[in-house]
């Protein structure tokens, strides 16, 4: 098991073996409140190239006071389909009946995100894992997408999930982030014109809401005494949107974006679990 660094509370989960080779993208981070206990998930990569993604692999950090212990890397082996790499983990915990839901996308080995964008063919299927033991074991992967998406997939030249986490509402809802390039028209010998929209996913049934006009990765977050969630969302135009969208209610539609600017890294892909509220961002 790995220990934090000394002094910092900070520890490298998953490392690049070196520049230009093996590598790992897109983390999401779970907390289990049931078991003390924190999954953390990321794509390995041959490359930094998203056509050379290989599958998901995790680590699993037990909580012991102020500190936490981790496992070694695993590699999740029942995540994936054939002839399919595995990308953009996004796992959501299943207060109710204790269940870890694991979403990502499968996309056909070696076709990469831009040459779906570029064609309007989409190689990607919306998958799930899940796990009883507090992702101890997991299940078969189960495709999800015709019950999913549906006949909207046509109109997308394809989507992703996350990254990051899900999070679940008072009534017992999963929504999962998710984002999609939106083919506006497409007619012979014209590919299209492409949008990327951010929408809310509902486990099983995605209910589309656009909620910014070219934004991509995106997360959703609750405070614990709120009724709305916090999505942001990162755009084409490298700036920060965040959307304080009302999600409680079913077929609620997303308030409007706003952006923020001077932050640090507005694109960096990352997953927080928590962080201190203000008093104004809380109300």
């Amino acid at each position: 098991m790995s220990e934090p660094q000394a002094g910092s509370g900070k520890v490298t989960l998953f490392r690049q073996a070196a520049p230009g080779g093996l590598t790992y993208r897109i983390p999401a981070l779970l907390y289990l409140p049931s078991q003390s206990a924190f999954l953390a998930f990321a794509e390995k990569r041959a490359s930094f190239r998203d056509e050379h993604a290989e599958f998901l692999v995790m680590r699993r950090g037990q909580k012991d006071g102020s500190s936490v212990q981790w496992g070694p890397v695993e590699a999740l082996e029942t995540a994936m389909l054939p002839g399919h790499r595995t990308m953009n983990p996004c796992p959501v915990y299943d207060r109710t009946t204790g269940t870890v839901f694991l979403f990502f996308i499968s996309v056909q080995t070696h076709i990469s995100e831009w040459h779906q964008i570029q064609t309007g063919m989409n190689a990607a299927r919306l998958c799930c894992v899940t796990s009883q033991d507090g992702g101890r074991t997991w299940s078969p992967a189960t495709d999800l997408t015709e019950r999913a998406i549906g006949e909207e997939l046509s109109r997308w030249a394809t989507f992703a999930v996350g990254p990051g986490h899900g999070v679940q509402l008072s009534s017992g809802r999963l929504v999962v982030p998710a984002y999609a390039y939106y083919i506006h028209k497409r007619s012979s010998g014209d590919k299209g014109s492409l949008q990327r929209i951010p929408i809310a996913s509902y486990c099983t049934v995605m209910t589309a809401g656009r909620v910014g006009p070219v934004a991509s990765f995106w997360r959703v977050c609750r405070p614990p005494s709120a009724k709305w969630l916090r999505c942001p969302t990162r755009t084409t135009a490298k700036s920060y949107t965040a959307v304080p969208a009302v999600l409680n209610g079913a077929g609620q539609k997303p308030s409007p974006c706003l952006t923020e600017t001077g932050l640090r890294n507005p694109i960096c892909a990352q997953s927080c679990v928590s962080r201190r509220m203000d008093a104004k961002e809380a109300s």
